[in-house]
């Protein structure tokens, strides 16, 4: 429970009952049971993780752009060595050196989206628990915990993302099954998980080779490719997801302020 005169969380066993009415123990303000609140508002993060997804977009599709280029040069490199191998040299100086910048660009926007995604998913989780009455099945901690968690990786984080969902939903009836754009984010990260895999195992094998051939670097670029069409719609369903969920949170104060 929550108490906006004072601005005191307290447990259920705390409270003050009379005749039908909740009171505050700290300073005896009728509290409203159907009360919704920001334990954190959570608009700037929003914000900030929303323009950080579309950054992701354009960085992917600058990545994808540059692979391209890169297996066309990679198609032709063998003749253009042939017949004039200082030009394929510098070509593929060129390119790598592109590469290199795009990669530091991809793991920079990477690290700074994760980081503002996980922040989000814990306040979406704790703003949860200040709406509903009926306890959350998984905590602000474990919402983003399960990422991290082997197999349970698997399934446990949409779960945690269904909860939210049907928290934000109607928090006086959580039994709500979700929606299709959750289902539909879920399978886009999880095929992501796969041919993220599939790509950095390739990444492995080349950077183990003394001399990787270019038939081998024209597989690492076409899964790179592969990796980056997947990548695009994954980040779109989340920023559908995030903007919906952050609606019905907003929705839930705005209606009842």
């Amino acid at each position: 429970m929550y108490c906006k005169k004072c601005n005191k969380d307290f447990s259920d066993t705390e409270i003050i009952e009379h005749e039908d009415d909740i009171y505050c123990p700290m300073c005896g303000y009728k509290i409203n049971i159907e009360e919704y609140y920001y334990t954190k508002d959570p608009t700037s993060l929003t914000n900030f993780l929303k323009i950080m997804l579309y950054v992701s977009i354009a960085v992917v599709v600058i990545s994808l752009f540059v692979d391209i280029i890169q297996l066309s040069i990679l198609a032709d490199i063998k003749q253009l060595s042939l017949i004039n191998p200082s030009v394929a040299q510098n070509e593929a100086e060129l390119i790598d050196s592109i590469q290199g910048i795009v990669g530091f660009l991809s793991i920079a926007t990477f690290i700074i989206t994760a980081i503002s995604y996980l922040k989000w998913v814990y306040q979406a989780n704790l703003n949860c628990s200040g709406f509903t009455n009926e306890g959350m099945l998984f905590t602000p901690g474990w919402s983003i915990g399960y990422y991290f968690i082997p197999l349970m990786n698997l399934y446990n984080p949409f779960k945690a993302m269904k909860e939210i969902w049907n928290v934000s939903e109607n928090p006086k009836d959580c039994h709500y099954y979700g929606n299709k754009i959750l289902t539909l984010w879920w399978a886009f990260w999880i095929l992501n998980g796969f041919i993220g895999f599939v790509e950095l195992r390739t990444w492995l094998k080349i950077n183990s080779m003394s001399y990787p051939t270019i038939n081998d670097l024209k597989v690492f670029t076409e899964t790179s490719i592969i990796a980056d069409v997947f990548t695009i719609p994954l980040i779109i369903s989340t920023i559908i997801l995030v903007s919906a969920i952050f609606k019905k949170q907003e929705n839930l104060i705005v209606n009842i302020a």
